[in-house]
């Protein structure tokens, strides 16, 4: 009789090879399911775009892009963030109060050449919304907007457990395979 327990030729190798490819695609899940939440640009109440100050940043609404952008010659703000500028203003972001508890902003800026970048500006919290949008030294252009709910949280986790788990079998697959192998290649000085 039996003690019930399921013994495998594997162990915990199934789990280990599974639970590492789980954290390991979670970034990569992630940014395979944010197009899922890209939409092309229409005014968005809750969007905002950014403001450089000389000393503080202002976060105004996309409502007021008429406002401030084009910028007047005499403005005392900026669209674009210079690179040794990015860490006081990702400082500021932090400090910044939010609409909602426990939610935080996200930059992510990319330089397109001297003069442009595009600025990705979000509020991750129990889903994220945000504004995509090209930045030059006069204007700002709305690119597209990303918007989600708290349900997304199981999109990525789709991704990340259909990516872990093909990987998982290619790596389990792959084991038993090279020890098929092994047991057919003959034992060196015994005769084949």
């Amino acid at each position: 009789m039996g003690t019930g327990r399921t013994v495998t030729k594997f162990g915990a190798l199934p789990w280990l090879i599974f639970l590492a490819s789980l954290a390991a695609f979670f970034p990569l899940s992630w940014q395979i399911a944010r197009p899922l939440a890209t939409f092309p640009w229409k005014p968005e109440p809750n969007g905002c775009f950014l403001l450089i100050l000389t000393n503080r940043i202002d976060l105004r609404p996309t409502a007021e892009l008429p406002h401030f952008s084009p910028r007047p010659s005499n403005a005392q703000y900026s669209f674009l963030i210079p690179p040794e500028r990015r860490e006081w203003v990702l400082q500021q972001l932090r400090r910044h109060p939010t609409p909602t508890a426990g939610a935080s902003w996200h930059l992510l800026v990319r330089t397109i050449d001297a003069n442009t970048q595009e600025i990705e500006l979000e509020l991750l919290g129990d889903g994220f919304y945000g504004v995509v949008y090209r930045a030059t030294s006069d204007t700002i252009v709305p690119v597209k907007i990303r918007d989600a709910g708290p349900g997304f949280a199981f999109v990525i986790l789709g991704i990340d457990l259909a990516g872990a788990i093909l990987v998982s079998s290619f790596a389990l697959l792959t084991i038993r395979w090279l020890r098929i192998r092994r047991s057919e290649v003959p034992a060196a000085g015994v005769p084949g």
